[in-house]
């Protein structure tokens, strides 16, 4: 004869789930861990070049361009009129102006727009720079 605590009793009791259930629990839980490994470890690897590095970067691919580059006066970053900006992926969009002596010796202001991308170790490659 079943009494009401028996009763009671019977609805509490839950199964231990199967080894196929609690293995795939484990290996999803797993997964997750691991891709918030990685996630984690590109945001440090991003982290670690940062807009000054992007700038500095940026001018020797803007020098390369011009008739006299070593002549290239570029400001500060802090600068009104020189933005950097992270796009995602290391790539970097980067907005500024420089001064420079022109074919007739006159120092000549020029705007420029360059996006480049960080490869690794220290390399950067341009995408694509105009001037205005």
């Amino acid at each position: 004869m079943l009494t009401n605590y028996s009763l009671y009793k019977q609805r509490l009791y839950i199964p231990a789930p199967p080894m196929k259930q609690l293995f795939l629990k484990r290996l999803w839980i797993g997964c997750m861990v691991l891709t918030a490994f990685f996630v984690l470890a590109d945001i440090i690897r991003d982290a670690s070049v940062d807009k000054s590095t992007a700038y500095l970067s940026a001018q020797d691919f803007v020098a390369e361009r011009l008739l006299r580059p070593s002549s290239a006066k570029f400001p500060d970053r802090s600068t009104h009129g020189v933005m950097v900006k992270y796009l995602g992926r290391h790539r970097y969009y980067v907005t500024g102006f420089l001064d420079s002596l022109n074919t007739f010796g006159n120092w000549q202001r020029s705007n420029y727009k360059c996006t480049i991308r960080y490869i690794g170790a220290g390399d950067w490659a341009c995408e694509k720079i105009t001037f205005e």
